[in-house]
């Protein structure tokens, strides 16, 4: 049987309910550093210029299967773009049929923005073609979305 799932805008109340999801894929990620990104994508629209949130998914039973973050923009050559970072998907029963359904959030959440353009960030460790069919590259892929940039990142240290 198909495990039923639902997509939710995270509320603030259940953004610690999504750590271990943000953990699994993230390890060094504190809850504290969860809770601050959260708390400064899910400010209120008039605190910014642009649209930003997290969608996640749940199973019957309530609990976070995983999850993606967006911010809107605009993209040179690309019109209006929505882009994800943090798609993570647990793989607890029907991984593949939570990441199809966390896919077509995505679009879901891009047309009611007017975005014609999705950016989907993920882990490069996530990008290894394999035979896994389960992979969230693969699914991707199976969606329409094409591998088109690389990003490279160095992080800074205050002080």
């Amino acid at each position: 049987m198909p495990v039923a799932f639902h997509i939710k805008y995270l509320s603030r109340e259940n953004a610690p309910n999504a750590y271990p999801v943000i953990r699994a894929a993230y390890p060094s990620v504190s809850l504290d550093d969860w809770l601050a990104y959260y708390a400064w994508i899910s400010q209120p629209a008039e605190a910014r210029h642009f649209s930003a949130g997290v969608v996640s998914i749940e199973n019957a039973r309530g609990y976070i299967q995983g999850l993606f973050s967006y911010v809107t923009g605009y993209g040179l050559g690309r019109g209006s773009v929505l882009s994800v970072e943090n798609f993570v998907a647990l793989d607890t029963g029907d991984r593949a049929a939570a990441i199809r359904r966390l896919i077509g959030a995505m679009e879901d959440v891009a047309h009611k923005h007017g975005c014609v353009t999705i950016h989907t960030q993920i882990p490069e460790f996530w990008t290894t073609v394999t035979a896994e069919k389960y992979g969230v590259h693969a699914h991707l892929a199976d969606a329409g979305h094409d591998r088109e940039m690389v990003r490279f990142s160095k992080f800074l240290r205050p002080g």
